[in-house]
């Protein structure tokens, strides 16, 4: 029986400073069925009898939500309300 879904990942040491909280031992590009707009992330876990193994996260990249042109800083001289609650 084929799998449904094929997936390509390429795993690269992660960056811990980059995450708030339970930053992944690795990360990288994924590709699923063709689509190349995925990201891995795995993390390593050991179990009961001291194995060690990966747990891998394979999810669709976020868009950033910025305008491309980058957010524009609002004028204080045009604003009608000048003072503060």
């Amino acid at each position: 029986m084929a799998n449904e879904k094929v997936a390509t990942i390429k795993l690269y040491p992660a960056d811990p400073s980059k995450y708030k909280s339970n930053p992944p031992a690795y990360t990288g590009p994924a590709t699923v069925n063709g689509d190349q707009n995925f990201r891995a992330s795995a993390w390593k876990q050991e179990d009961k009898s001291g194995n060690t193994h990966l747990s891998v996260s394979v999810q669709a990249k976020m868009e950033s939500t910025a305008p491309s042109g980058g957010y524009q800083k609002n004028d204080l001289e045009e604003l009608d309300d000048k003072i503060p609650f």
